[in-house]
């Protein structure tokens, strides 16, 4: 067991982790959007607990550990993450016909077009 922990503190991490890259531990590899994909999952489980009664210990434990940690991802931004968000909200307003805007208890989900529905071709050209 010592030999083992030896190599595993030799071990040097990536600055950088990349999408699809190994985590170190067998058979995990990394998201390709992490943030996303928790700030989805803990609005869906905010938005379940809603049909377990407010008087339910398990609801009320829960909806805490779940806000903070969505409130941790939240107040984490990547860089770039502000110019990224202003070009989506330019191309959603450019037609909104072709979104569905879903709303949650956190705000607006809008889901993309199928995938042959989309003009890859540039309006430019």
């Amino acid at each position: 067991m010592r030999a083992a922990a030896r190599l595993f503190a030799s071990v040097k991490p990536g600055q950088f982790l990349e999408a699809g890259a190994p985590t170190g531990l067998t058979g995990l590899l990394t998201h390709p959007s992490p943030r996303s994909a928790l700030l989805y999952h803990y609005t869906s489980t905010l938005d379940k607990l809603k049909k377990i009664p407010e008087s339910s210990v398990y609801r009320q434990s829960t909806e805490a550990l779940t806000k903070h940690r969505l409130q941790v991802i939240e107040q984490s931004k990547p860089a770039g993450w502000d110019e990224w968000q202003a070009k989506v909200k330019l191309q959603v307003g450019e037609d909104v016909s072709a979104y569905d805007v879903i709303d949650t208890s956190t705000g607006h989900t809008v889901v993309l077009p199928k995938q042959d529905e989309v003009d890859f071709r540039s309006k430019a050209a």
